[in-house]
């Protein structure tokens, strides 16, 4: 269906006081971080046996696999995998296919890369294979005034702490200030962005934004 598009996001999930909304309601207890690293591991290993196996027996501490089939896809599907601790950067060196990070500043994400090239090397000794990705949100407006509604109307909606995280960590200014951070972010190793507009229906913004950063490379 997707015609060779389809990528595998994935990680160990947010905090448990920002997600155990989601959970308590339906009963379901959120697990601890450690236990959903670890699950994390054995799942993406199982994942990539059906990806690639006719056929698929396995017994881990989580999964049980007896069997299974799954339709090996004909394009490898590549995988993402979100981590900033070192647990998770050590899965993300094993199993990841794009390494990603979200909501740091280019001088941090330079810091967390070397910490992440050292794992990967140690593994595979070749830390270059893998590509690098970091989550932002994006405002983005011509004017002075446009920028400051739109950054009230983002407090409004995420309340003051998500507003400081991205006035500090994001993507935020007029063309000329984003294309800076970009280059910056491009500058410390990023290749690939994941970015998330206030409002994914304003084609103005869109179009402001990538005319912003065409022929970057």
């Amino acid at each position: 269906m997707s015609k060779g598009r389809l990528e595998f996001r994935t990680g160990a999930g947010a905090t448990h006081d920002y997600a155990v909304q989601w959970w308590y309601p339906y009963g379901i207890d959120y697990p601890n971080r450690a236990e959903r690293v670890s699950l994390l591991d054995e799942g993406i290993k199982v994942l990539k046996l059906l990806w690639s196996k006719p056929k698929v027996h396995f017994s881990g501490k989580y999964f049980d696999i007896n069997g299974a089939t799954l339709k090996n896809p004909k394009e490898s599907i590549p995988i993402t995998v979100a981590a900033k601790g070192k647990r998770m950067r050590g899965i993300a060196a094993k199993h990841a296919d794009i390494w990603e990070s979200s909501y740091l500043s280019a001088g941090h994400f330079a810091s967390l890369k070397l910490k992440f090239e050292d794992i990967f090397s140690e593994m595979f000794n070749n830390a270059s294979k893998i590509i690098k990705s970091i989550e932002l949100d994006v405002i983005i407006a011509n004017s002075d005034s446009d920028l400051e509604y739109k950054k009230r109307l983002f407090g409004m909606e995420r309340g003051p702490a998500m507003l400081n995280q991205l006035l500090r960590h994001s993507l935020v200014g007029k063309p000329e200030d984003i294309a800076r951070k970009v280059r910056e972010y491009m500058d410390v190793g990023i290749q690939q962005f994941f970015l998330a507009f206030q409002d994914p229906f304003d084609y103005n913004s869109l179009t402001l934004f990538m005319d912003t950063v065409k022929g970057f490379a």
